[in-house]
Order: structure tokens, then sequence, then C-alpha cells
């Protein structure tokens, strides 16, 4: 085998090992930050697990709600949503045959 052809590839080979180094050492970093992240979460989370008594107050008050006034009430809108709409939709058939003829009368005039 050539000499210069040898050391081409050896160059080549050692450039593939250094590469591969990098990330070999890369995943090892990664992993080190991945487990401090990990450790910093867990410490942050534990050091709130004693909520304030005001929210502590807070929250008590806000499970003891009942919502069955809100629930009636948002069946009165719906029902009077609803009988909107019914009439809505009785009158617009109405509108269109005021608005056909008033066309047709345009029509004529403007014919004449």
């Amino acid at each position: 085998m050539d000499l210069s052809l040898k050391l081409v590839l050896e160059e080549i080979q050692k450039s593939k090992e250094e590469f591969g180094h990098r990330f070999v050492n890369l995943e090892s970093a990664r992993s080190t930050l991945d487990v401090a992240t990990e450790k910093r979460l867990v410490a942050l989370e534990s050091g709130h697990t004693v909520l304030d008594p005001t929210v502590e107050c807070r929250l008590s008050e806000l499970e003891s709600l009942h919502l069955e006034p809100i629930q009636s009430e948002q069946d009165l809108c719906v029902s009077a949503l609803g009988a909107a709409i019914t009439d809505l939709g009785n009158w617009r058939p109405e509108t269109e045959v005021v608005v056909d003829d008033l066309r047709l009368e345009v029509s004529k005039l403007s014919k004449h």
C-alpha cells in the first residue's frame, strides 16, 4: 500500500475516533445536567407543599361552593336564548317575503 494513502487512512480513522469521543462526552454531560435539573425541580416542589393559610382558606371556600344556583341561572339563559332563536327563525321568512315584494315593486317601477 502506498505510504501517503496509509497516512490518509490513519488520519481519517483518528478523526472518526475523536468525533465519537465528542458525542460520548456530550451524552455524559447531558445526563449530568438532567440529574441536576431533576434535583432542583424536586427541591422546588417540596418547598411549596405547605400553602399559605389564606390560600388554604380560599381554596376551601371555592371547594364548598354549590353549583346548583349557577346551573339554574344557566338553564334560564339557555331557555331564553332558545326562545329568541325560535322567534328569529319565525320572523325571517316573513321578512324575506316583504323584501321580495319590495323587489317586485321596484322592478315594476324601474320598467316604467
